[in-house]
């Protein structure tokens, strides 16, 4: 099941990932089997926000919010301490999947919560569980960016533990109780 909801403007943005990352961190109190680890893989063109909620994300991770949280684009890769290591990797400048190896990000990702922007240059990075976001442009009359549609969606398949699908599934049936009551 997805999860839609329109955001207008950089600070709903920036809140929308902030409550994220402040439910995760609920989350992760409640479900021990998740580890404190989560994927979440992100999809959206240029501008359409998905380092604005990187940003806000951070904070609610408990990350220094005087931490300069930015698009990771030529490193590929920052991380950040919180309440938990927030990694935050780019593959805007892959051009194959196959670049991917050798560079450690495999080892890196199964601790913390791990926010991988065009996750579409290398889905397989995010293995069988993980969240999606989608961020997509809606545009007035003038082709303006006035706001943007999020869909969210867990993806829970190929563990062959059912308990761990299971709390995964919880962990999202949570942020979309939280975001609900947040974004009405």
């Amino acid at each position: 099941m997805a999860y839609q909801l329109i955001l207008e403007g950089v600070d709903a943005q920036r809140d929308f990932g902030q409550t994220l990352g402040k439910a995760i961190i609920d989350c992760f109190e409640k479900e021990p089997l998740l580890k404190k680890q989560l994927k979440i893989g992100v999809l959206g063109e240029v501008g359409s926000g998905k380092t604005t909620c990187a940003q806000g994300l951070a904070i609610g991770l408990g990350v220094d919010p005087q931490a300069y949280i930015n698009s990771p684009t030529f490193a590929l890769l920052q991380s950040h301490i919180g309440k938990t290591p927030f990694h935050h990797i780019d593959l805007y400048r892959l051009e194959s999947a196959s670049e991917l190896y050798g560079l450690g990000l495999e080892e890196i990702i199964f601790e913390g919560v791990s926010y991988i922007e065009w996750v579409q240059r290398a889905p397989e990075i995010l293995g069988s569980n993980y969240l999606l976001i989608a961020f997509e442009h809606l545009w007035d009359s003038d082709q303006e960016g006035i706001a943007r549609q999020v869909t969210m969606k867990m993806i829970c398949d190929g563990q062959e533990d059912e308990e761990i699908n299971d709390a995964y599934q919880r962990l999202f049936d949570d942020f979309i109780s939280i975001l609900r009551n947040r974004f009405k």
